[in-house]
């Protein structure tokens, strides 16, 4: 009676074994099959590349996009139709500016036009890098280069939860130290 359960006990394994194999087996395949292990990483250096990743990005929010701004642009605030395009289809939108942002009329006035249309602004007295998170799931950001010491305009796009949901702490932190835009 004992050896009968140990058979069956045994034999439930072996199906077990068999179905996690039979599930497993599509994702190791397409696993072995990639030929980039950092596909969900982009790095970008050429400011029209740039501006046209960050409009394609933009315009595929659907919820909640986060900001640190601070110059250079690669798209100028007052050129950002998108980004009162996305206001308009009721995406949470919070911006927090360097407090610079009041040194260029041009730019106060687009940030002004923003935040009429529905988007939250703060100021600081300094960002550690621009950074935009797009629906907590893919994050874009600056990457200084530690030899010349300036940030240039190479950014980072990693398409990574977990990352976007670590910087999204960063900015709620940043967002709660902030003053209103004014």
């Amino acid at each position: 009676m004992l050896l009968a359960a140990q058979r069956a006990a045994l034999a439930q394994l072996e199906r077990d074994a068999a179905d996690a194999v039979a599930r497993l087996t599509p994702a190791y395949r397409a696993g072995r099959e990639e030929t980039d292990p950092l596909s969900y990483i982009e790095v970008l250096r050429e400011p029209a590349a740039i501006g046209r990743r960050f409009a394609e990005l933009e315009t595929s929010v659907e919820r909640e996009i986060l900001v640190f701004t601070k110059p250079p642009y690669a798209v100028d605030p007052a050129n950002n139709v998108a980004g009162v395009e996305l206001l308009a289809r009721g995406v949470e939108a919070r911006s927090v500016y360097e407090r610079s942002v009041y040194d260029d009329a041009a730019t106060v006035d687009a940030v002004r036009s923003f935040i009429h249309a529905g988007e939250r602004a703060r100021v600081v007295d300094e960002l550690p890098l621009k950074l935009v998170l797009f629906d907590e799931r893919i994050a874009l950001f600056t990457m200084e280069d530690p030899v010349a010491g300036t940030p240039g305009l190479t950014i980072m796009i990693v398409e990574h939860p977990g990352l976007a949901g670590l910087l999204k702490l960063a900015f709620e932190r940043v967002w709660e130290s902030g003053d209103d835009f004014r």
